[in-house]
């Protein structure tokens, strides 16, 4: 469904009434858009994407439910995004960009992180440091992340944590500056880890 002008649910209950990973709402207007939901959410999956290069402006907190997704393909959010602290997920899939608190706040972030940008050579750069939960997932589907000077963290110590196939130097995790990825490792079990950190220059 697509959003041209502002989003106003102030009242009734917002649901899903379909199956399997909820219907995509889509914020494409041409300028900034008014964001207000503050009627009762369903807890269903619908997930919402910001496809809009002025951006939003959330009133009250914009639910991200569990099994849904935010997705960032244009634009800046301003306001709180309200994400399920059990299973929800953040997708960059623009072009390269720079993450921000908008869409990725320090604190009750997404559960889950995936990268699946729209070319092979787009690149999201980590504005500041970042610390997934310790069920989260950083997926690398298409595109890198530069870390810069700031940590990424990845407490699940799942082998699987970080996920991703055919990685290589456009799907990676960069650092050219001070920033490193942490990774939470098992004690009680002896497995392999993936590591797909890498960097550009050549001077490294």
């Amino acid at each position: 469904i697509n959003l041209p002008s502002s989003f106003s649910f102030t009242s009734g209950t917002f649901t899903e009434t379909g199956t399997g990973t909820g219907s995509i709402l889509n914020f494409t207007g041409g300028s900034n858009q008014t964001v207000n939901f503050s009627g009762t959410n369903s807890n269903t999956i619908f997930n919402f994407r910001l496809n809009n290069s002025a951006g939003i402006t959330i009133t009250g907190s914009l639910p991200i439910n569990s099994g849904a997704t935010f997705f960032r393909q244009a634009g800046s959010v301003t306001g709180t995004i309200a994400y399920n602290i059990t299973n929800s997920t953040l997708a960059y899939t623009g072009g390269s960009m720079t993450t921000e608190n908008g869409e990725w706040p320090t604190t009750n972030g997404p559960v889950n992180v995936t990268l699946n940008t729209a070319a092979a050579a787009d690149v999201i750069t980590l504005h500041a440091a970042r610390t997934l939960a310790a069920t989260g997932v950083f997926t690398l589907t298409q595109g890198s992340i530069e870390l810069n000077n700031n940590d990424l963290t990845i407490s699940n110590t799942a082998t699987t944590a970080v996920a991703g196939t055919g990685l290589g130097s456009s799907k990676m995790i960069r650092t050219s500056g001070t920033g490193r990825l942490f990774r939470g490792i098992s004690t009680t079990a002896s497995s392999n880890y993936l590591f797909p950190v890498g960097e550009t220059t050549g001077t490294t």
